[in-house]
């Protein structure tokens, strides 16, 4: 398998901001029309439009209509308004392409032992497999920061790259092989019982090294009706060639409420992931009615993650303050930042962080599955049913920091929690789905609805949401601290997030001539997400922001 990712990419450069901010922007078909020579290196000229000189506005009033419902501005002034073809100077255009190849070979044989018990014979299988990647990042110019490290200049401390929002790369080329063998045995003991042992051996390239890993699952048939099944194994995950490398991505996040240089390397002393992972359940088949229900527990070591930038801001700069620079123990987090001028949290130009190992997670949940499907009511075939997985735990020990004993992240049940900002994750209690359904001959109609538990904020994450309050006090005092009130609006803890719930009809007809017509309204009452913090203000990692979709589709077989 190939597969090739072209991306063709827009961004600010941040040195036309600059330039065009103090009036020496250009137009984007004369680039070169204020260059340093005509302007005694930027010193004479701004704004002189006969030398190619402009400056851009970045207030309110050069804008004559909002794109957004098409309102007037009645603060706007012609003689500010930029210059379309100054704005588009602003920006630079890259393409990156990413490659992924992938080759799998594969050998196995089966067959039956001649050992008999008294549910059957013993049957087997083993094999053995080799999969080799390669993954191929070239960057474009504007977005490579062995061609382009720095905004404006050839070399600077943080390279952090010319654009504004995106960050930067360094070409790569990274593959990796693995070799497995393997093996299962199948004892059917009796009629009833039946026991399913396997073992896989993998053996990975370079230092990440080798794993063995069993599986054990038994099915025990205790009635017609009724059946206990229950598996356990060890699993292994083993870090991406791109992972255990000294390479970095250079980019942005989000620290201490702006967005910063932010730098993510890899790890050469990255270790394996692994897990032991068991669970129990059973199986209910009544006539019309089935049912499974489950429970699992999985229990991660070394599980491997990424330091968390907002977590290594917050631990050098607690409160926002600047108690920890020059303090000897926090010398190693000292080290990870690049400040322009002294240490201090408004001074931060850039973090580093790394992909390492993480503490012990133990997570667990319960699944459950329901149907019923019966005939009758206008001669049709009627079905009901719905699934959910119930969250009980999703339990991380510490984190500490790379190469040095300073706590960034607390022990954290993150069940019921989310952080879209920092860290990136959602972790609902309940998320279920149901659904109704009929069909009648050719003809088939589902309704199906989409359930997701809403989420506290987790540590360190934000916790406030901004509401306007005319009389809200707009004192200097309180406006220097995270108070309740300040200068026309409130700060309002943001507790637990509502439920998201998604309505869905699909209706389906087998239409003559080998055709089948399918026609669908999702988010039939037309809902918006629930408000969770997020850069896009609602969970999307459950959520949908589309509102009303509705799609027909019609596909002929030949």
């Amino acid at each position: 398998m190939e597969q090739k990712n072209t991306s063709n990419t827009n961004d600010l450069l941040v040195r036309n901001i600059q330039l065009a901010l103090r009036g020496f922007g250009a137009k984007a078909d004369d680039p070169g029309g204020c260059s340093a020579a005509e302007t005694a290196n930027f010193t004479t000229g701004a704004g002189n439009a006969a030398l190619g000189c402009y400056y851009f506005n970045p207030f309110t009033n050069g804008v004559a209509t909002s794109v957004v419902n098409g309102a007037a501005n009645p603060f706007f002034n012609p003689s500010v308004a930029n210059d379309p073809q100054v704005v588009a100077w602003l920006y630079g255009n890259y393409t990156n392409v990413l490659t992924n190849r992938l080759l799998v070979a594969d050998v196995v044989f089966s067959g039956e032992s001649g050992i008999e018990l008294p549910g059957g014979p013993v049957a087997w299988a083993a094999g053995a497999q080799y999969r080799y990647t390669q993954e191929i990042r070239k960057y474009g110019a504007l977005f490579n920061s062995a061609e382009t490290p720095c905004p404006d200049r050839p070399a600077c401390a943080d390279e952090s790259g010319p654009l504004q929002f995106f960050g930067s790369d360094s070409d790569r080329d990274d593959d990796a092989n693995v070799k497995a063998i393997f093996a299962e045995l199948q004892f059917p003991v009796t009629a009833a019982i039946n026991v399913n042992f396997a073992i896989r051996h993998e053996d990975y390239q370079g230092a990440v090294g080798s794993t063995t890993n069993p599986k054990v699952a038994l099915k025990w048939q205790v009635v017609d009706w009724l059946a206990l099944r229950g598996t356990a194994s060890t699993t292994f995950r083993a870090p991406g060639p791109g992972l255990v490398g000294n390479n970095c991505n250079n980019g942005v996040r989000v620290l201490g409420s702006a967005y910063r240089a932010f730098q993510s390397c890899g790890n050469p002393d990255l270790k394996p992931e692994k897990a032991d992972t068991f669970n129990v359940g059973a199986i209910l088949d009544l006539g019309g009615f089935s049912a499974t229900v489950d429970y699992f527990n999985f229990k991660f070591k070394d599980e491997i993650i990424e330091e968390s930038g907002a977590r290594l801001y917050a631990a050098m700069f607690p409160g926002a303050s600047n108690v920890n620079c020059g303090n000897p123990a926090f010398a190693a987090l000292q080290a990870r930042f690049t400040f322009a001028g002294a240490c201090g949290a408004a001074n931060v130009a850039r973090l580093r962080s790394f992909v390492v190992n993480g503490p012990t997670t133990d997570t667990s949940g319960v699944e459950f599955r329901a149907q019923y499907d019966w005939d009758g009511w206008f001669d049709g075939h009627w079905a009901v049913g719905g699934e959910a997985t119930y969250l009980i735990e999703y339990k991380r020990g510490e984190v500490t920091m790379l190469g040095a004993d300073i706590p960034i992240s607390p022990e954290e049940d993150r069940a019921g929690l989310s952080d879209l900002i920092n860290d990136f994750f959602s972790y609902p209690e309940l998320k279920a789905n149901a659904f109704a359904a009929f069909v009648k001959g050719p003809l088939s109609v589902r309704w199906q609805t989409r359930f997701s538990e809403g989420t506290s904020p987790a540590f360190g994450s934000p916790l406030f949401v901004t509401v306007p309050n005319s009389a809200a006090t707009t004192g200097a005092a309180a406006c220097a601290g995270a108070s309740t009130s300040c200068a026309g609006r409130d700060l309002l803890p943001v507790g637990k997030s509502k439920a998201f719930w998604q309505h869905d009809l699909i209706v389906r007809w087998e239409a003559p001539w080998d055709s089948v017509v399918t026609a669908s309204i999702q988010n039939v009452f037309d809902k918006d997400p629930p408000y969770v913090p997020s850069q896009y203000n609602y969970d999307y990692t459950s959520g949908n922001p589309l509102g009303r979709v509705v799609e027909v589709g019609i596909r002929k077989t030949f």
